[in-house]
Order: C-alpha cells, then structure tokens, then sequence
C-alpha cells in the first residue's frame, strides 16, 4: 500500500473495483480502509445492492473530488441480464484536460524531428529485431535499466530503418507519430 501511494500523491487517479468487502476477512477490510486513507482516496459510490451493502468502489484522488459522479444504469442503459447483488452502475467523469504540448520518448527525442513510421523499412526492422541476442534484458534485476536498454535497443533501430521528418507546428493535442489518423479519430475524450 505504501508504495502505491508514495508514487500517486499528486497524480489524478480513479480506482474502479468490484469488492465484497462484507464477505471479506477483518484484515482485508482494514487493509482496504487502510490503502484509502493512506491514499487520500474518496468513495463515491452511493448505489448499495437489495441487501443494502456496496460492492463496488469508485475511489478518486483529491483533486478529482469534484470530477465524477455515480448512479444505478436505468434500464435502457443496461447491457446484460440484472444481477440484484451487482446492480449495473454508470460512472460519469467530467474532467478538463489542459492542451500541452508534451514532449514524450520515444517520438520526442529531437523536438524538431519525429520518426516517419508510413515510409520505414520493416523488412530489415523485423530482421534485426529477430536477430539481437535479448539474454542481457533478462539478466538485468533493476527495471530502469532493463528499461533503458530496451529503449536503446528499439531507438537505435528505428534510427537505422525509420526515417526522419519534421514535425508540424500545430496548437491541437500531439498525439505519438506511431497513431494513424483512425487511431485518432477514434479517440474519445
């Protein structure tokens, strides 16, 4: 539990679950209401099942408090058999993202450059990704380094058969070069 949250205090989180938390041991009970409270973590499910219990948690952080809100699927909302013990919920999450231009590996690493993946070569890509000798990845026990050669490796072929271009200068949201323009339009935000 520490670790989980030593590593999401600022983050904007939403935890979705289905818990039985009355059929659970007393320890797990505890170990629930304790992750929560270490988490600083909200309940905002409202909807209790026909014996009056709730056992499904919709938990978010601080600062998305005021971004969700949670109520039982009417029935034309409905897409399976209803079970009186699960009744189907229906999660709403209003939140704003800001639009940034966020510079991310691995398509970022020259900010004025991206790579072309609709011109590369991945003949001779899946060639010598099948050729690499991938024992040293799995002798390695640190996960940033394990992670940092797998980069080095997938980087410096992509600079072998995937050619450059220049990135355009546009306000919209950037999305990863590797997302195709139907990648794109069926995102939903």
């Amino acid at each position: 539990v520490e670790q989980v949250c030593a590593n999401i205090p600022s983050e904007k989180v939403i935890v979705l679950g289905d818990l039985n938390l009355y059929s659970a041991s007393n320890n797990v009970n505890k170990y629930f209401h304790c992750f929560v409270k270490i988490c600083n973590f909200h309940q905002f499910n409202n909807v209790s099942n026909n014996n009056d219990r709730f056992l499904d948690v919709v938990l978010t952080s601080t600062e998305l408090t005021g971004a969700v809100a949670v109520r039982e699927a009417g029935i034309h909302e409905i897409i399976s058999k209803v079970d009186l013990q699960h009744p189907p919920l229906i999660a709403n999450f209003k939140y704003s993202f800001k639009n940034e231009n966020i510079k991310t590996d691995p398509a970022n690493i020259d900010s004025r450059l991206d790579w072309n993946f609709t011109k590369g070569d991945f003949y001779q890509l899946y060639i010598s990704l099948s050729s690499i000798d991938w024992n040293h990845l799995y002798e390695i026990r640190d996960t940033d380094e394990a992670l940092n050669f797998l980069n080095t490796t997938l980087y410096s072929l992509f600079d072998q058969f995937i050619p450059k271009k220049r990135r355009k200068k546009s306000p919209c949201r950037i999305y990863p070069v590797y997302y195709t323009e139907n990648i794109i339009h069926n995102i939903e935000l």
